[in-house]
């Protein structure tokens, strides 16, 4: 129980003292958003920043379980689903991030984030008929924007 305080200190001192909170290692932070979130599971940047911390901690398999359970409260939230894609994606579960990328394209299909990262799975698959017909769809929703147009042919070295 003293752990608990001890770790609620700590965020409560850096959360008054922006140079105290950098000095919270991740595993500090971790410690007391899972504590939090237990109590309160509807917390949405709650499980967002805990999840985000255990990527950049390099802790993927918490990660992937803390987005698992943001979903489960938060279904159809679109930050969840293309960050829980991309972790997907870098850690070679490309199906599955195709799965989540595919659900948040149909639930928003104007997210440019998520094709452009569907895109990039598809070609280094070698599902280059997907990635194309992926492509062109984008290409339509942005035809009036040449320069994103350019941006996005030189990021896929199509021209």
């Amino acid at each position: 129980y003293s752990f608990k305080d001890k770790v609620n200190q700590i965020i409560e001192d850096g959360s008054s003292n922006p140079e105290k909170f950098k000095e919270i290692s991740p595993e500090i932070l971790v410690l007391y958003l899972e504590e939090k979130l237990k109590k309160n599971p509807n917390d949405l940047q709650g499980w967002l920043i805990l999840a985000r911390t255990c990527v950049f901690s390099g802790y993927y398999q918490k990660a992937d379980k803390y987005y698992k359970n943001a979903l489960k409260n938060f279904p159809l939230n679109e930050d969840i689903l293309l960050e829980y894609a991309i972790l997907k994606k870098n850690i070679n579960q490309t199906k599955s991030a195709k799965d989540y990328l595919y659900k948040l394209k149909s639930l928003s299909p104007n997210n440019l984030k998520a094709r452009e990262v569907l895109i990039e799975i598809l070609i280094n698959n070698l599902l280059h008929n997907e990635a194309k017909k992926e492509l062109n769809q984008l290409f339509d929703l942005k035809n009036d924007d040449e320069e994103y147009i350019r941006k996005i042919k030189k990021k896929f070295k199509l021209n």
